[in-house]
This record gives C-alpha cells, sequence and structure tokens, in this order.
C-alpha cells in the first residue's frame, strides 16, 4: 500500500515524496490523496502524458494533460509538479501555467505512531490494544523451539500465520536458543514468515548483529524488542543507530543499573526509569518520542515471593502513569507472564483478568498468544 512505501522512507527525512511515470494522472489519484493526508514532507506528482498506444507513443496533449493534474491542485495534495514519459516542453509551460494559480500544499509532522510490514496499523485510540503474536519464539513456545531444533522452518512459519489468522496484529520473532546459531536461524526463518504474513514483525534478540540482518528481511517499519538501561546506556548506543538506520521502533524495558532494584517492581521505579530513558532517547538521540513502546514489566504473582505479590497491580497501575506521562509514546506487556508458574486452568483465568485491567489502563500492546484470544 501506499501507506506502507511512505511508512518505510519516512526516517529518511525526504525532500519530498510522491509519485511518477507508470501511468497517466487519472490512475494516480487514489494514491495522491492518501499520500497527502499523511505526508510530513512536500508531495510531488510527475505522471505520463497518459498511457502509451502499441507503437509506444504518448498521445495525451499538454491541455489534457493540465486538466487532469488540476483537481490534484484544486484539492492541495501536491507541492511539486512535473512530467515523465511522453511529456514535452509544451506540457511543462501548461502546467507551469496551471501552478501558478494554486497554492501549494500545507503539511506539518503529525506525531502518529506506526507500524507495518506490507500492511500499515496507526497505534491510536482507535486501534488499542493492539495483539501481538507470542508463539514465534523459541523462549516462550516449546512447540516452535522443537520445530526450529529440527530445521522444520516452514512449519515453524506456519505458526507464524496461524498467529495472524488468530487476530495478531503483529508477530514477535525470538530465534534466541543458546544451543543453536541465533543469527542463521533467523536468516532462515523470516524469508518464509515474510511470505506468509503482510503484518508487522517485532525482532526480540539482544544480538545487535541478529537484529539489522533481521531488519533487512523485514518489510516496511519494525518493532526492535528490546532496549533497557540495565548496562546504563551501552545497549542504547548499541542499538539506536539501527532504528535510526531502519525506521524501526524501540521497546524500551523499565530495567536500569541499580544493583537491588533493576527491574521495576514499584509504578514509582517504573515511571521513573521511563522518564529517564524517554529523555536520553527523544533529547539525546533524537529517537521521535511516537516510535517509543515502553514496557513496565510483568513479573509472575504466584511464586510465594512477597516482593512480587503485588506486582501485578503496580504494573497496571505503571501502564496509566505512563500513558499520561508520555500520551504520545506507547506501551507493551508480556501478559502471561503474570501467571507464570501456576496450573494451566489458573493461568488462563489470571491472564484474562490481568489483560483486562490492562487495557482499562491503556495499554497499547498485549503479547499474547492470539489463537486462545477469546
Amino acid at each position: 500500500s501506499i501507506e506502507a512505501f511512505y511508512n518505510s522512507v519516512e526516517h529518511f527525512q525526504p525532500l519530498f515524496i510522491g509519485l511518477n511515470c507508470a501511468t497517466g494522472p487519472r490512475f494516480m489519484t487514489d494514491h495522491l490523496r492518501t499520500l497527502a493526508s499523511i505526508s510530513a514532507f512536500p508531495v510531488s506528482v510527475y505522471p505520463n502524458a497518459g498511457l502509451p498506444d502499441s507503437d509506444g507513443n504518448y498521445e495525451e496533449t499538454a491541455e489534457i494533460l493540465a486538466q487532469h493534474i488540476e483537481p490534484f491542485l484544486e484539492q492541495n495534495w501536491v507541492n511539486v509538479i512535473g512530467g515523465c514519459c511522453g511529456t514535452t516542453p509544451d506540457h511543462i509551460r501548461a502546467m507551469v501555467d496551471l501552478a501558478s494559480r494554486f497554492s501549494p500544499r500545507s503539511y506539518s509532522d503529525r506525531k502518529r505512531s506506526i507500524v507495518s510490514g506490507i500492511e500499515t496499523i496507526e497505534i491510536s485510540e482507535d486501534t488499542i490494544p493492539l495483539v501481538v503474536g507470542e508463539r514465534t519464539n523459541v523462549i516462550g513456545s516449546r512447540r516452535f523451539k522443537k520445530l526450529i531444533a529440527q530445521d522444520e522452518f516452514e512449519k515453524a512459519a506456519e505458526i507464524g500465520r496461524r498467529q495472524a489468522r488468530g487476530g495478531a496484529h503483529i508477530i514477535d520473532v525470538c530465534m534466541a536458543d543458546p544451543d543453536r546459531e541465533e543469527l542463521d536461524d533467523i536468516l532462515r526463518f523470516l524469508p518464509l514468515l515474510t511470505r506468509m504474513v503482510k503484518i508487522p514483525l517485532m525482532i526480540d534478540s539482544t544480538d545487535a548483529v541478529v537484529l539489522e540482518e533481521a531488519l533487512k528481511l523485514c518489510q516496511g517499519k519494525s518493532i526492535i524488542n528490546s532496549i533497557n538501561l540495565e548496562d546504563g546506556e551501552d545497549r542504547f548506543e548499541t542499538v539506536v543507530p539501527l532504528a535510526k538506520k531502519y525506521g524501526a521502533s524501540l521497546v524500551v524495558g523499565c530495567i536500569d543499573e541499580d544493583p537491588e532494584d533493576g527491574m521495576a517492581v514499584t509504578v514509582e521505579r517504573k515511571l521513573e526509569i521511563a522518564t529517564r530513558s524517554h529523555e536520553l532517547l527523544t533529547q539525546k538521540y533524537s529517537i521521535p518520542e511516537q516510535d517509543l513502546i515502553f514496557d513496565p514489566l510483568v513479573f509472575p504473582v504466584g511464586t510465594g515471593d512477597q516482593k512480587y505479590s503485588a506486582s501485578a497491580v503496580a504494573t497496571i497501575d505503571g501502564v496509566r502513569a505512563i500513558a499520561e506521562t508520555f500520551p504520545h509514546c506507547n506501551t507493551t506487556l508480556g501478559i502471561s507472564n503474570v501467571s507464570f508458574g501456576l496450573p494451566p486452568a489458573g493461568r488462563e483465568v489470571l491472564n484474562s483478568v490481568f489483560l483486562y485491567h490492562c487495557i482499562q489502563a491503556g495499554l497499547s500492546m498485549a503479547i499474547v498468544n492470539s489463537e486462545r484470544m477469546q
């Protein structure tokens, strides 16, 4: 789609972006309308002089081409116009005369949170919570891990397809098995998955080399999962340049260097780390805040450890606090972590209740098994 194309190149901050060649102006109308509605940059249109005949000649006159372009100017869709195949100095003169009667398109940078594969998803009040399919993960799915261990990559990719069919808006991919070569596995897996699904991908890895090679294979605007301040800014300095190079969004975990309380449990610590991370990423590293997705962390509540007995409530409050403090950023959680270690029947009930309250608090993305969503 034109939206997915725009999302793929937006981070390059182009001088202008538009349509050229291929067709005459009449067939550009729908794409141009959409592009004009979303672009933070000048929009251009360079049509052919119609479509060629069987001998390769373009018969559309300068006057007719100008008539076809005039609605684009009337609707205030464009900033730059020109001509491609079949156009002559007469065509250009006619367009110059036409353009002199209209003002160029107005544009501004709207803070939209966007991710995309071939299809685009806007993260907004109208679309949240988005479902992130969790089953293509060697850490979280024994079946997926077994298929990868057996080199059954086609069957493993089918799990991703089923997550998409089950309602996932995004697919999380993790190949970090210490018994295998993560890079080799992701290079074999992603080309298969991207042929099966059109939705965005979330690449879950701590290895910068793996992240970069994965981003090269992803379509559109992907998500990196994740970075944090566990080692100070080391991870930021390694991964943020990749996010800027490939235009990826960033999951930011609420973790810092504190030797005793590095993984934020209380709502105060979650917001403290999110605030510090936000300041660093937006001011020092120049990441647009709409590309930040905070993970307030989910801890198992059934371990018997008193430290985590009330942690689910703190996470819900953390989602709310981050959403209110940084309204242009987003939040995500691995929902099933809350019930880790509990009997299966109890897990599903607890997961559902926890998810409900997280959604009420403003959660943007829930990492879950989409095939079990009710």
